[in-house]
């Protein structure tokens, strides 16, 4: 599996990654990447996304015990919808979750974070590795395609990167949304007073 051996999590700055990046460098590939996140593009997500969200709360409520939010749902849900961005099999999609998992954990050691890191850019180098020869309908083919056609394409380090950028940026903060949000209903719920007073002054709860 390819993957560019100074790929560290822990780097500055490595090429490719949106997140690091400022300037020119940064612009050329917002522009890029921004192009796939249209309001219609997002809306062929969504009967994905219902599935997903179905299927996780079904296998909740199926359990004989108590559930874990944040791993039966938080977390697994936002990593699918990356692996439908990405293009990635859905026969890999478990080897995905796991990896992802590890990398977006905040108890891991760096060792252990490093070492994620490098399995996901190898499994990911060998997908965009596969899209470049034959690109399909996904966010990393049509990225690759129109960088080809603008005479500024991208090479497999740079797909890496954003690759590793997307998961990292869309995996934690979708999950720890999920589970702020949830806590907070259930918080408004349990003191009805408060959720009164939220319903009408919305403003001053959002501000």
């Amino acid at each position: 599996m390819h993957v560019k051996a100074g790929l560290d999590p822990y780097a500055e700055v490595d090429p490719g990654s949106i997140i690091q990046l400022d300037g020119a460098e940064h612009a050329r590939l917002r522009k890029m990447v921004v192009a796939e996140f249209t309001v219609r593009r997002v809306e062929r997500l969504r009967e994905y996304v219902r599935e997903q969200v179905d299927r996780h709360l079904d296998a909740m409520l199926a359990k004989p015990g108590p559930a874990d939010l944040v791993r039966d749902f938080a977390l697994p849900i936002p990593s699918l919808v990356i692996c439908e961005l990405l293009g990635v099999p859905s026969a890999d999609r478990e080897l995905f979750q796991r990896q992802s998992s590890l990398l977006v954990s905040t108890d891991q050691s760096p060792d252990a974070t490093r070492k994620a890191y490098h399995e996901l850019g190898g499994y990911l180098g060998t997908l965009f590795a596969g899209k470049q020869r034959d690109p399909r309908d996904d966010l990393f083919s049509r990225l690759i395609v129109r960088a080809e056609y603008s005479g500024e394409p991208l090479d497999l380090d740079e797909l890496i990167m954003l690759g590793l950028s997307l998961l990292v940026a869309g995996h934690e903060t979708t999950a720890n949304m999920i589970a702020l949000s949830t806590l907070l209903t259930l918080l408004l719920l349990e003191h009805p007073e408060q959720r009164a007073h939220a319903l009408a002054d919305p403003p001053r709860v959002t501000g």
